[in-house]
Order: C-alpha cells, then sequence, then structure tokens
C-alpha cells in the first residue's frame, strides 16, 4: 500500500479574505468610538495576521 500524501494550498481567496476583512472593520469603525476602533477592530485584525506571522501572545 502506498502512502498519500496531499500538499496544501493556499489560494488567492484565502489572502483575499485575509486582507478584505481588516480593512472592512475599519472602514465601518469611522463613526464609532475611538476606542471601539482601538479594542474591537485592532483586536480582530491580530487575530487574523496572528495566523500569517506565526507570532504568539
Amino acid at each position: 500500500m502506498t502512502k498519500t500524501i496531499y500538499r496544501s494550498k493556499i489560494d488567492w481567496w484565502a489572502w483575499l479574505c485575509l486582507l478584505v476583512v481588516p480593512v472592512l472593520m475599519w472602514f465601518t469603525a469611522f463613526d464609532m468610538p475611538w476606542w471601539y476602533a482601538v479594542f474591537i477592530c485592532g483586536g480582530l485584525t491580530a487575530l487574523c495576521l496572528i495566523p500569517i506571522g506565526g507570532l504568539c501572545l
């Protein structure tokens, strides 16, 4: 029995989602208080970027 190896590949749509989601969050936060933009949008942006950079908190 031969061993099957599946090579994963990240397509363009995954990078697009990781770019579009934080940008849309920041654009929708223009009319919100400053603490909303810093804590909520900043935290969610960090959660999107941590898997890419391999950063640990």
